[in-house]
């Protein structure tokens, strides 16, 4: 039977509760608790990974994922695949995961090192301020001063940000002000 599911679907991860095979679903569920509790057959596990069978669905949906965001990065030069910046809204919502299971410390130090080493941004607000105040310092290397105009033609998001740093100084970091202050 896994070999004719894996046969129509072009692969083995079959759904715990798959409804259109009860039986089957259950059969599937059974050989992920033998192999996860170390009691498999070495005869059964191998027949079952040589058709490629998925023993852990949540390790392989990450790795699906992960994959899917490199792609992204490839194409687009960051991995803040938010909603507003992708149309794959599975992609945008597995970023989104990512930060929150950072953030409650339930990721595996493997997979924050993955992500870390393909430029994840765990703060995107954090990242998005620092790439405006470099584009201010250069703008200060060119122009001397930080006087960015509010419409500035070449940079409107430049002078718009500009405004937003003066309207929430009560808001930004002491170290944020400070860096402000300096240039």
């Amino acid at each position: 039977t896994l070999k004719e599911y894996k046969e129509k679907h072009g692969h083995c991860k079959v759904p715990t509760a798959w409804a259109e095979n009860r039986q089957f679903a259950n059969w599937i569920g059974k050989q992920r608790e033998t192999y996860k509790s170390k009691t498999i057959r070495k005869d059964r596990y191998e027949r079952l990974n040589d058709l490629g069978f998925i023993w852990n669905l949540i390790e392989s949906q990450w790795e699906e994922m992960f994959n899917i965001l490199i792609e992204y990065k490839k194409k687009h030069g960051h991995c803040n695949a938010t909603r507003h910046r992708t149309e794959n809204k599975q992609l945008a919502n597995w970023v989104k995961i990512q930060r929150r299971s950072y953030q409650k410390e339930s990721l595996s130090d493997d997979q924050i090192k993955r992500l870390d080493d393909i430029g994840f941004v765990w703060d995107p607000t954090e990242s998005q301020w620092e790439e405006m105040f470099d584009t201010l310092k250069e703008y200060k290397e060119k122009h001397g001063h930080c006087k960015v105009p509010q419409n500035w033609a070449k940079n409107k998001q430049l002078g718009v940000w500009i405004g937003n740093q003066r309207s929430r100084k009560g808001r930004l970091s002491d170290d944020q002000i400070k860096r402000l202050d300096n240039i």
